[in-house]
């Protein structure tokens, strides 16, 4: 115990020394615990880095089984300014090129109506607008929907009298009978005193798409008029595939290749810069060995990078390294060798024969199980080798060559693996590694109780040694002011 002779501070021993060696010792099983959180928020990081491993392989397991994905068809064009195409059907649909030409695209009506005495679009007409504008639908238009096909729309009215050019429009677009079939708009062509025309276009294209108007009495036609004229006729797309001529009342042609809608963006000109020149694409549908490929790739990589991480956080401890945070969890071991016993299994199609390359090589067998078969490969069909580090590579060619063989025809039908089931087990926040992480998360909530409560008694036991230790300290002190007052009186009857 360290001692000191009275100062000015007044103390005999050094208290605030004493105590704290008192709780170097008192602090040990606090270190303790705080060793063990330490060590438990480790694991807890590297468990979920895994559950991300294992969660990235189980998606693309799943994309590479995915059924719609092995059997799907993709589709180019040579020009993708002149159409689009999209696959609607991949059984549907059959590989290879075929040329389309765009020769029109569809049009809605449009009916210009040049009213005299439009010389604003918001003034009543000068001389005042008289007679009427009959507006009619005829029964076979596409104009109209299925109820109102037997009869038509009838003849529509709209009297002109004392009324502007937007009262006209307005009426038009207000009109319910012909809401979503014939719409008004107005335009100034910026020509002469009157440059306002009214124009009345239909809603659809295509040639069943036409309305007819009577202005004053006299029909609207094609013919240059004095007061009005149908300035373009409803008209289907045209288009020639493979040598076909075709036609669609929209753009878009959905039945002209099976399994195939194409979308016409542009079609030639008959005069203009382009002289008429025929405007053609190509449309090549191909298999998805690409995205098969690119799948295949894409698990054989997931599947690495989990064997090598569960590796590296299961590793014993050497001399020169420590272990790995995970090297004891019984957790982990169980999802290495499940996993690895998964991929081992292969993978299994729904089409039982003989499996055998050409020179008589076996690369399948056929199982009957529960009265039905299935023939189990394994990923080396597809090109994927496992190496001892328990690395997946792939053999791009040999891939290649499975995908044209009866493997790939096999796999577009869709198969399944003993991998992803697996994987399934462990993953996501219902999987058994979730329960895991949240039982490692529980312990260490336990353990942070503990260390509140260590550190709280550690808090008292200070206190009170601090109190007695202050005590002692006082008490001594005032010995040696009462041996130091003796002393001095003794010297003095001496003296």
């Amino acid at each position: 115990m360290s001692t000191s002779s009275v100062s000015g501070s007044g103390t005999v021993i050094d208290v605030q020394g004493i105590v704290n060696s008192l709780m170097q010792v008192e602090q040990r099983p606090l270190a303790a615990i705080n060793d063990k959180i330490k060590a438990a928020n480790v694991s807890i990081s590297a468990m979920s880095d895994l559950k991300s491993m294992v969660d990235s392989a189980y998606a693309a397991s799943s994309a590479v089984e995915d059924p719609m994905m092995l059997s799907a068809k993709t589709i180019s064009l040579s020009d993708t300014s002149i159409a689009k195409a999209t696959v609607t059907s991949s059984s549907d649909a059959t590989l290879g090129s075929i040329l389309v030409k765009s020769l029109r695209l569809a049009e809605a009506q449009k009916t210009k109506l040049m009213i005299p005495g439009a010389t604003t679009a918001s003034a009543t007409l000068n001389p005042p607008g008289t007679g009427n504008l009959l507006i009619e639908i005829p029964a076979n238009s596409s104009l109209l929907s299925e109820d109102e096909l037997d009869a038509g729309s009838g003849p529509i009215e709209f009297n002109l009298t004392n009324q502007s050019l937007e009262d006209i429009r307005d009426a038009i677009n207000a009109d319910e009978r012909l809401s979503g079939k014939v719409r008004a708009d107005l335009v100034n062509t910026g020509v002469g005193p009157e440059p306002w025309v009214l124009v009345l276009t239909g809603s659809k294209t295509g040639a069943s798409a036409s309305f007819s108007t009577t202005y004053m009495g006299t029909p609207i036609t094609t013919a240059v008029g004095s007061n009005g004229q149908v300035i373009q006729q409803p008209l289907a797309a045209l288009a020639q595939v493979g040598g076909i001529s075709v036609q669609s009342e929209t753009n878009v042609f959905e039945q002209a290749i099976p399994g195939i809608r194409i979308e016409l963006l542009k079609a030639r000109t008959m005069s203009g810069v382009d002289g008429g020149t025929d405007l053609n694409t190509t449309v090549a549908v191909s298999d998805n060995k690409s995205a098969i490929t690119s799948k295949v790739t894409a698990l054989a990589t997931a599947f690495t990078n989990l064997v090598l991480k569960i590796r590296a956080l299961t590793k014993s401890g050497t001399p020169d390294a420590k272990a790995g945070p995970l090297a004891s969890n019984s957790g982990v071991l169980s999802l290495s060798s499940s996993v690895m016993a998964a991929y081992s299994q292969g993978f299994r199609v729904n089409v039982p024969g003989v499996w055998q390359e050409s020179d008589g090589t076996l690369i399948g067998r056929t199982v009957y199980e529960a009265g039905e078969s299935y023939t189990q490969l394994s990923w080396a069909h597809l090109g994927m080798e496992l190496g001892r580090d328990g690395a997946v590579s792939v053999d791009a060619s040999r891939l290649a060559t499975a995908l044209e063989g009866k493997v790939g025809l096999a796999i577009a039908g869709g198969f399944v693996s003993s991998l992803k089931t697996v994987l399934n087990t462990f993953r996501g926040v219902s999987g058994s590694m979730q329960n895991v992480l949240d039982s490692m998360r529980t312990n260490v909530t336990n353990l942070q109780n503990d260390q509140e409560k260590s550190q709280a008694r550690i808090d008292r036991l200070r206190s009170a040694y601090l109190a007695r230790y202050s005590g002692l300290d006082a008490k001594l002190v005032q010995m040696r002011q009462t041996s130091s007052s003796v002393q001095a009186s003794l010297a003095s009857l001496r003296a």
